[in-house]
């Protein structure tokens, strides 16, 4: 029972064992622990002050973080004021109390009893091999008190439901994604078992991966950049090649954004040598064949295609969980693959073929029942088609196509989307239109969308 006088306050045993005051132990976090006792008994911090021999606005400036405790016996105070039991004094780097300051009697030596029985006297092995039980106590309690199965299904569940979320704003999903990568770090500092640092590695990898792809879509190119080099890192660490081979292609598809195909090609190869069979490398294929189309090489860019297409013949075969199972973001269907397809070819200038694969996007994409269907994938798929129409000189149909993206709200603005109506705006700038007043009126209500809603 902490305290002197009056200021007494009890800290539960269990309190010890909790995995934030492991945490706070173990990085010498006295603020953080001050503030979970605080918490877990209620102590005012003059109570806490008063066990501590500290003052009151010492220990307020501790626990608001303006003032750092460094020396060690002012550990030892705070060690000594709240009780830590030994287990909590190794984590700090303390040495557990002696005996003969523990509460009841002191036992300068044990006795063993047996035919054999002798009182071994106290001496610096006998202190070493009471530290060294103490440690070990401490390591069953830390153990103990890693990541339960509960916790491990909760972050599962929040992140399958990040990357599911088909019509999120982009600024949400990357507050939610944060907050799993958040938790699931700090989780992984505490666990020592490898099954379970896999997990936690690899949930942190998707939850990165995930911000990665919502600080694209807010136009936030550098740090959707370092998050997915980030995210490609965890995936490593959790030795989950299909979450490596999806951030390297992520990564390029990000390079092929900023119009570099040869960057983003040096990702596609090294996601290539880590992916598993099926939809991995489908995926790797398609995100290539727009690199090799952005340095306009029609040859690789059919070829890429078609080795895509054959190994999405066989992804039956080889079913992937990242992409089946845990899906949404992460899955890689037949509209996102001919998404990719109609972008290869509207770079390349073919029209037609551009046409066939933006309209057959569409028609899978809604033919999805309506809660399923993303509508950023939809707008982003007429857009192309729109595009892809003007090429074939087709402006009514063109104008058909855009129509509905230009009358989309808002919120579902995204670099993605402007991107592509900055394409089709040229497009009706360019010599084949200029002097179609239909085709002007169009690119400048293009422009209005785009003009009006760059702060949205």
């Amino acid at each position: 029972m902490p305290g002197r006088g009056s200021e007494h306050f009890t800290i539960p045993d269990p309190f010890w064992q909790y995995p934030q005051v492991i945490a706070a132990l173990r990085t010498r976090d006295i603020g953080k622990l001050l503030l979970l006792v605080h918490e877990a008994t209620g102590a005012s911090q003059t109570q806490i002050a008063a066990a501590c021999g500290k003052t009151q606005p010492k220990i307020n400036a501790i626990m608001q973080g303006t003032q750092q405790v460094q020396y060690l016996e002012v550990f030892e105070d705070f060690a000594s004021g709240l009780e830590m039991p030994g287990h909590a004094r190794i984590l700090m780097g303390l040495a557990p109390r002696n005996v003969s300051d523990r509460p009841g009697p002191a036992h300068p030596a044990r006795t063993v009893n047996g035919p054999d029985s002798y009182t071994a006297p106290r001496s610096a092995e006998a202190d070493a091999v009471t530290a060294a039980a103490a440690e070990a106590s401490a390591d069953r309690i830390r153990l103990a008190a890693e990541c339960d199965p509960v916790t491990l299904e909760w972050l599962h569940a929040e992140s399958l439901e990040i990357a599911r979320a088909a019509n999120r704003p982009a600024a949400d999903a990357f507050s939610a994604a944060r907050r799993v990568r958040r938790d699931s770090l700090e989780l992984a500092q505490q666990a020592r078992r490898p099954a379970l640092l896999s997990d936690l590695y690899a949930i942190c990898g998707q939850a990165t991966a995930l911000m990665a792809s919502s600080a694209f879509d807010l136009n936030r190119w550098n740090e959707s950049d370092e998050l997915t080099r980030s995210a490609i890192s965890y995936a490593s660490l959790a030795g989950h090649s299909s979450l490596q081979a999806w951030t390297h292609g992520l990564a390029a598809l990000l390079a092929n954004w900023r119009r570099e195909p040869d960057t983003a090609l040096s990702h596609f190869q090294r996601g290539m040598q880590i992916a598993p069979p099926g939809t991995p490398r489908v995926r790797l294929r398609y995100i290539a064949a727009r690199s090799y189309a952005l340095l306009g090489d029609s040859a690789s860019a059919a070829e890429v295609l078609a080795a895509a297409r054959h190994d999405q013949d066989d992804a039956d075969r080889h079913p992937d969980s990242l992409s089946n199972e845990t899906g949404g973001e992460f899955a890689f269907v037949r509209a996102r693959a001919d998404a990719c397809a109609a972008a290869a070819w509207l770079d390349l200038g073919d029209g037609r073929q551009a046409s066939e694969a933006a309209h057959a996007a569409l028609a899978t994409l809604t033919a999805m029942p309506i809660p399923r269907r993303s509508l950023s994938q939809i707008t982003g798929a007429q857009t192309d088609l729109a595009t892809a129409r003007l090429l074939s000189n087709d402006l009514d149909g063109s104008a058909e196509a855009i129509k509905p993206v230009l009358a989309q709200p808002a919120s579902l603005r995204n670099v993605s989307l402007a991107g592509r109506l900055a394409r089709t705006q040229t497009t009706l700038l360019s010599p084949a239109w200029a002097r179609n007043a239909q085709a002007r009126q169009l690119a400048d209500d293009i422009g209005d969308w785009l003009t009006t809603r760059t702060g949205a």
